[in-house]
C-alpha cells in the first residue's frame, strides 16, 4: 500500500469525506483525489499534519500503513503480532473471565478470530505470550477511541 492508499483508509477509517479533509488541509478536492490515487503525494510539510489529523506517526503514513511493530520481549513474556491461531487461547481466555462483555462478545471461537481479524487490521491490540507455556495470558494495546461512534469522552 502507499501513501495515497494510507490517507485514504484512515480518511474511510474517520468516516471524512474527500471535501472535509480538503477544507481541514486548506487544500483543494482534487489534491486529495491526487494523493489517494497516486498521482501526486503531499508536501513533506503536510505530513506531520495529516499525522496528526488521523493520530497517527509520519512514520505510519511513509511505511504506507504498514505494520511498525514485530515484536516485544521480555525474559517471560512476548507481544507479537495475531496469528489465526491464537483464536483457541483467546477464547478460553475470555470465557474463564469475569468481564460478562468478554464472555458475550467472545462466545464463540468464530467470534473471536472475527475480533482478532479487526485487531490485526488496525494494529490497535497485541496477543501477550507466555513464553515458558507458549499460551495466549493476555492482551495489550491502544485503542483509538475517535474511531468508535456514540462514545463520549
Amino acid at each position: 500500500m502507499d501513501i495515497g492508499a494510507s490517507i485514504k483508509k484512515l480518511r474511510i477509517k474517520k468516516s471524512i469525506t474527500q471535501h472535509q479533509l480538503a477544507e481541514y488541509l486548506n487544500v483543494s478536492m482534487q489534491t486529495i483525489s491526487r494523493w489517494e490515487t497516486s498521482v501526486t503525494y503531499p508536501d513533506i510539510v503536510m505530513l506531520p499534519i495529516l499525522a496528526k489529523y488521523f493520530h497517527v506517526t509520519v512514520d505510519y503514513l511513509l511505511n504506507s500503513g504498514g505494520n511498525v511493530m514485530k515484536t516485544i520481549e521480555s525474559n517471560r513474556l512476548l507481544v507479537r503480532e495475531w496469528s489465526e491461531s491464537d483464536a483457541t487461547d483467546l477464547f478460553e481466555l475470555k470465557q474463564k473471565s469475569n468481564n460478562f462483555i468478554d464472555y458475550l462478545n467472545f462466545s464463540i471461537v468464530d467470534d473471536t478470530l472475527d475480533s482478532i481479524k479487526i485487531w490485526k487490521e488496525y494494529q490497535e491490540m497485541y496477543p501477550v505470550i507466555l513464553k515458558e507455556t507458549g499460551k495466549l495470558i493476555g492482551v495489550v494495546g491502544l485503542v483509538d477511541i475517535n474511531r468508535y461512534k456514540g462514545i463520549e469522552n
